[in-house]
């Protein structure tokens, strides 16, 4: 896990979880924007997370939600890039995501409830009557790059003024991935072929994750950036 923003005002960023466009601000933004890592250093993310900081009050922690299947496909996705990106004939392709697939349901490992800041937030703080230690704030994803979050950044720290968080997706932006979901869609329009609706949420493997982001969603660590548009 990174974490990213300034001292007052940190995002916390996971694989699949809108890292992308949190990174961007971070390479673009040094002399502002810090990053902090956990167990994964690199020359973005310099300095140690202490978890401490979780336990004072004058830093606030965001963290975007995404939906549980959402996630598993971004995941699943990428994975499949990376391991088969190589094969170039597209029939080959295809015979190698029907025996795969064929008769599962579909799954990737990329769960919050594997990550350690979950853990915590469960234990330490979402269990607590009362929690005294930092600001954390959990927002819907769709969000990361929305002006109304950015207000809210700017208010708690007025060095996030002049940054803004771009809208950088890269689970379907490449050509070998719409294949992927090109040849997942024909194989599973074939009676008979085993291969299930990539869309079809009844076709992934639950983790149950999207019952604790209904429990988030309901408590005060939420926080709605949705404005209502005038007629």
């Amino acid at each position: 896990m990174h974490v990213i923003g300034t001292d007052k005002v940190r995002f916390l960023a996971l694989a699949k979880n809108g890292s992308t466009s949190l990174r961007s601000i971070l390479k673009k933004n040094p002399k502002v924007i810090k990053g902090w890592y956990t167990t994964d250093k690199d020359a973005n993310h310099k300095y140690r997370f202490n978890i401490k900081d979780f336990d004072k009050k004058n830093i606030t922690f965001l963290f975007p939600l995404r939906n549980g299947i959402t996630r598993q496909r971004s995941g699943l996705l990428q994975d499949l890039h990376g391991k088969y990106k190589s094969v170039q004939e597209v029939n080959e392709l295809k015979k190698i995501l029907a025996n795969t697939f064929r008769n599962k349901k579909y799954f990737h490992s990329s769960s919050y409830w594997n990550t350690s800041f979950f853990k915590m937030f469960i234990t330490k703080v979402l269990t607590k009557k009362r929690w005294t230690g930092a600001n954390i704030v959990f927002f819907d994803i769709e969000y990361l790059s929305s002006p109304q979050l950015m207000e809210f950044c700017i208010e708690l720290d007025p060095k996030w003024k002049g940054i803004q968080i771009p809208f950088e997706n890269r689970s379907e932006n490449t050509i070998f991935k719409r294949t992927i979901l090109q040849l997942l869609k024909e194989l599973a329009s074939k009676k008979d072929s085993g291969i299930s609706d990539w869309h079809d949420k009844s076709n992934w493997q639950e983790d149950n994750i999207d019952r604790l982001l209904k429990l988030i969603r309901e408590s005060e660590f939420f926080k709605d950036f949705y404005v209502k548009q005038l007629l």
